[in-house]
């Protein structure tokens, strides 16, 4: 289901506290002695997962990107003690969100872009559209206090949240069955995004021993399941949030690139989320986007349904 949202929420009054949401705020009025009645103004049509709101004291640095010729507000938002260590996020964030903006032919919907470290946040990271929230270990980082390789996970996860941005908040799945739209896609176009951040780092070499060599292992296993796989239940829904729906969903897809040649690829998925925008798809809706790309040559369906289902 989507909807629009107007989020009204109560904070305290006091100087150091602020309230976020998805989209900015409209208008602050007193509501009492010690709280103040915050409205934000009304969203686009989203998910009902996507939607969030945040109260705390936390403070943040501040850049812009260049989203089709107009400067959005990005801003990176962390404890008080840890704002040092959220330069690098907004720098990778910047750099990333624009590429995606040139790569997809699409602008970023939404009018700013928040980035939110969170201690002891249960989850690595959620896309949490305009108001995308992190632990803090996947968001902040200084060179004198982190290694190489929490820079790597910093500059990835920030490529993935930011990828949902289209694939699973502009475009979001018809039902749970078809999860790899979401995160299989995030999962591989994350590489794209982070070697547009970090060129040196050669990440997309990495992508056989990351993601596909941990894949193939699983996949042989009698636990494993098809990508595209029934569910009805909320347990069943939060198992396959896994290796499977990530790994191999992003494996699917640079497979299908390499067959079917960069540029199709890339305008394939752009006529894709622009069909779809806004709404909801399926498998088959994504992969007739990409079979009108490249014609007759092949069957597109007949090749990836032998991977899928």
């Amino acid at each position: 289901m989507k909807a629009k949202y107007i989020v009204h929420l109560l904070k305290p009054k006091k100087e150091n506290y602020i309230a976020l949401s998805n989209y900015p705020v409209a208008k602050t009025e007193s509501y009492d002695d010690n709280n103040d009645l915050v409205t934000f103004e009304e969203t686009v049509s989203m998910s009902t997962y996507l939607s969030c709101f945040i109260v705390s004291d936390f403070t943040h640095t501040e850049t812009s990107f260049n989203n089709s010729g107009t400067l959005t507000p990005l801003r990176v938002y962390a404890s008080p003690g840890n704002l040092n260590k959220t330069t690098y996020a907004g720098e990778v964030a910047k750099k990333v969100i624009e590429y995606y903006v040139d790569y997809f032919g699409i602008p970023y919907p939404l009018p700013k872009l928040d980035m939110v470290a969170i201690p002891d946040f249960v989850s690595g990271a959620m896309e949490h559209w305009g108001l995308v929230t992190y632990r803090e270990t996947a968001l902040l980082y200084t060179d004198t206090t982190h290694s190489s390789a929490n820079k790597e996970r910093v500059a990835t996860v920030i490529a993935h949240e930011l990828a949902h941005s289209w694939f699973g908040n502009l475009v979001t799945m018809d039902w749970w069955n078809d999860l790899w739209l979401n995160e299989g896609f995030a999962s591989y176009i994350e590489f794209k995004g982070t070697d547009a951040a970090e060129p040196t780092w050669d990440i997309m070499s990495q992508f056989q021993i990351s993601d596909l060599h941990p894949v193939l292992s699983l996949d042989a296993t009698l636990s494993s399941h098809p990508i595209v796989v029934t569910v009805t239940t909320p347990d069943e829904i939060t198992s396959i949030f896994d290796t499977i729906s990530y790994n191999k969903g992003a494996s699917i897809l640079r497979m299908l690139e390499n067959t079917v040649g960069v540029v199709n690829f890339q305008k394939g998925v752009t006529n894709y989320l622009n069909k779809y925008a806004y709404g909801n798809a399926v498998t088959k809706n994504f992969l007739d986007e990409i079979q009108a790309v490249v014609g007759d040559s092949f069957n597109v369906s007949q090749i990836i349904d032998t991977f899928t289902v």
